[in-house]
């Protein structure tokens, strides 16, 4: 699991090239509405396309 800003679309690109997808914010940027959450699967391959993470 990651954190990112929505000030950084470069960032959330990139993360979701590699398998990352959003989840609800989570911790200390639970609140934060310029927080933005991702996960990924650990052993996910990310080219194999988006898939729904368990929470």
């Amino acid at each position: 699991m990651l954190e990112t800003g929505t000030r950084q679309p470069e960032a959330e690109a990139l993360y979701r090239r590699q398998g990352y997808r959003p989840i609800p914010n989570f911790g200390v940027h639970r609140d934060e509405p310029d927080s933005t959450c991702f996960a990924r699967e650990l052993g996910a391959d990310p080219a194999a396309g988006p898939r729904a993470i368990r929470g």
